[in-house]
């Protein structure tokens, strides 16, 4: 038997999250373009105003920033990387044993049903007989 090899997992999970985080920051810096292009027009609807702060603590919030902001970008990445490497092993158990698919799809696709049953009968009573318009 061949050894459990997940070198194609880490390609793709990896590749993944490069892909999503490239989006994320872009879509992020066309946001800071927005709120710099707002700013200098004189709309301050998402920036606080300055009086709102003293400038001690003005400095030290501005201090404390980059190191935040990397990070909880280095956490990110590696959470979500983590996130999609262990759905990228799970999807690939899953196709590689479908009788596990039906198996659980034989005990899950009743209770779904039964509950989503019960649902819709609450909503339509609740619409029909216990609200009177």
């Amino acid at each position: 038997p061949r050894p459990f090899n997940l070198k194609y997992e880490i390609l793709i999970a990896c590749f993944l999250t490069m892909m999503i985080y490239y989006v994320q920051l872009c879509v992020g810096m066309k946001h800071y373009q927005q709120h710099m292009l707002n700013a200098y027009k004189g709309i301050f609807i998402d920036i606080p105003p300055r009086h709102a702060f003293n400038s001690i603590q003005l400095i030290s919030k501005n201090a404390h920033y980059p190191g935040y902001t990397i990070a909880y970008l280095a956490f990110g990445y590696l959470v979500m990387g983590n996130v999609l490497f262990l759905t990228v092993i799970i999807i690939r158990i899953l196709f590689k044993h479908l009788f596990l698919i039906e198996e659980l799809s034989k005990i899950i696709i009743p209770i779904l049903v039964i509950y989503l049953c019960k649902y819709i009968l609450m909503w339509v009573l609740s619409r029909t007989l216990f609200l009177q318009h």
